[in-house]
């Protein structure tokens, strides 16, 4: 029988818990020798559960939360002060230089010319 590594996704934190049968342990153990992709999420589950049973945790200080969440509300918006008037002023610059250079690599390229026709043999009699 051979483990899907849907299976394996589904069992992981049973097969780390030690909660899986012997069989399925074997099967999967088999499978993450294959796979590098389900190996990577078996390591990737590990941490996570190492980083969380860490006792080394940091307390925060009290009301950091609440400053926290308070923090962005106390930033001044850039919408109406100088700040956002040069980083508009310097989108315009930049925007309009744009069009400026793009016409006149467009002008001097000798392929985009306009053909001007010879009037002398336009209307020569023959």
């Amino acid at each position: 029988m051979v483990v899907s590594c849907e299976q394996v996704w589904r069992e992981i934190s049973n097969y780390l818990d030690g909660e899986v049968s012997p069989e399925l342990r074997a099967l999967m153990e088999a499978h993450f020798r294959e796979c590098k992709h389900c190996t990577a999420v078996l390591d990737g589950t590990k941490n996570i559960v190492h980083l969380y049973a860490d006792d080394r945790l940091v307390e925060l200080p009290a009301g950091f939360s609440a400053r926290w969440q308070k923090g962005g509300e106390s930033m001044p918006s850039p919408r109406g002060t100088v700040y956002g008037w040069l980083i508009a002023v310097a989108a315009l610059a930049l925007l309009s230089g744009s069009f400026a250079l793009a016409g006149s690599i467009h002008r001097h390229s000798p392929h985009c010319a306009p053909t001007i026709p010879n009037r002398r043999r336009a209307f020569r009699r023959r």
